[in-house]
């Protein structure tokens, strides 16, 4: 009996540990996107992508000032400059080289996130195979020397932070939750490598836990263009 309660104490905590990481990284997702967006009516540009930003910082770089964050590869420089323009600016805490030379350093030229040892944030512009706008959001992503890891967080841990802040579909919304494998994240059949004909229609898929997600917090276009 006190054996039983004991470890019941035990998983309950563990519980309770994971969930406050998760809600951890809620609280970063809402964070960087308020910084995001007062970044840019601040300086009529996104971070990493600002054009005049040596103007401003000397120590920093500029982007390309094309009104994205990146492009077409997770690896671009302004993924990294993203991090150490919103620093100078004062819109978030921490120290960030801006350069991605020597690859990802979590803590150094990306932020560490609370979700697990080795995981990180990226910004990134993508459209997720021409199935959403062209628009810029935040990956929560794994670490390598190179830059970004796909397939990062667990599917429940995913359907957790869709169910607290987006609408509990992996291909809608403001979560994107996905995989580049079919079948795993979502349910078998569709996959965001690719065009998907109805997005509303996919479900989350719990066949195995330990089936790994992508999250990509989508910042759509028409939320920015009601700040403008």
């Amino acid at each position: 009996m006190v054996i039983g309660l004991f470890l019941s104490a035990i998983i309950s905590g563990a519980s309770l540990y994971k969930r406050a990481k998760l809600n951890a990284v809620i609280k970063d997702f809402k964070k960087y996107d308020f910084a995001l967006k007062t970044f840019y009516q601040k300086y009529n540009h996104y971070p990493g992508d600002m054009p005049n930003a040596t103007k401003l910082w000397s120590e920093s770089s500029n982007g390309d000032g094309n009104s994205m964050i990146g492009k077409d590869s997770i690896k671009e420089p302004e993924s990294y400059l993203a991090f150490q323009h919103l620093s100078l600016s004062g819109l978030i805490e921490g120290t960030y080289t801006g350069s991605g030379a020597r690859g990802t350093k979590i803590g150094i030229n990306t932020p560490r996130s609370p979700y697990r040892n080795r995981t990180t944030y990226w910004f990134y512009t993508d459209s997720l195979w021409e199935n959403h706008p062209t628009s810029i959001g935040l990956f929560l992503s794994g670490k390598e020397l190179e830059g970004y890891s796909d397939h990062s967080v667990n599917i429940t841990d995913a359907y957790y932070i869709d169910k607290k802040i987006d609408n509990l579909l992996p291909y809608t919304g403001n979560v994107i939750a996905f995989s580049i494998v079919d079948g795993d994240c979502a349910e078998s059949g569709p996959s965001l490598t690719k065009k998907v004909e109805d997005i509303n229609k996919v479900r989350y898929k719990f066949n195995d836990e330990d089936d790994l997600c992508s999250v990509f917090f989508n910042i759509k276009n028409d939320i920015f263009n009601e700040l403008l």
